[in-house]
């Protein structure tokens, strides 16, 4: 693992404060799904050269791949809080089920 790695993945787990990845909330998930997405926009031209490069599609086509990209981590992003939402909504049973 890359020196460069290991230190933004030091600063990542300092920042998160010990929240494990599997119990934390879903608005504290979307919150670096949103994070990742704008960080690919911000690089869509770098990202998408390298993607021309990598696999000789036409630049269009990277740069659609890469814009595609960053609606994933958005989509999973709203998904996060939707489910923390679902999760809060009170139960709908009727007491006749008791």
């Amino acid at each position: 693992m890359s020196a460069r790695i290991r230190l933004n993945r030091e600063a990542a787990e300092k920042k998160n404060k010990g929240v494990e990845w599997g119990s934390a909330t879903g608005t504290h998930r979307a919150k670096y799904l949103r994070a990742i997405a704008s960080e690919v926009k911000e690089r869509k031209d770098k990202l998408a050269k390298l993607e021309v490069l990598d696999t000789g599609k036409p630049w269009d086509e990277a740069v659609s791949d890469i814009d595609e990209v960053a609606s994933c981590f958005e989509y999973y992003a709203d998904q996060a809080e939707a489910l923390d939402a679902k999760q809060k909504a009170p139960l709908a049973l009727s007491m006749d089920t008791f």
